[in-house]
């Protein structure tokens, strides 16, 4: 059985992140993509390494974030790299 695919990429998503934050600043998490886009964790990170390698995202910082076992963990941040900063660093 296939499985739906959302009408939205991992990139819109960190967008709209993006676009939310004063400044730019934040990102979201491995589960946050998860949530939103109700996809596997492998596939969020197989979206992720794809932007990363390609210069289009990258990883922010941490924030702390309840894991399964009901614990405070540290969890990756990721964000988009806009065009200006990637022009600006020699990119693209």
């Amino acid at each position: 059985m296939d499985r739906p695919q959302p009408d939205f990429t991992i990139e819109d998503l960190l967008a709209e992140t993006a676009a939310q934050e004063e400044g730019g600043a934040g990102g979201r998490t491995v589960t946050e993509l998860m949530e939103r886009t109700g996809r596997s964790r492998n596939w969020v990170l197989k979206q992720l390494r794809q932007l990363i390698m390609r210069g289009e995202a990258r990883c922010v910082g941490r924030r702390m974030q309840q894991s399964i076992d009901g614990q405070l963990r540290q969890a990756p941040v990721y964000q988009l790299i806009t065009q200006a900063e990637r022009e600006q660093d020699g990119l693209r």
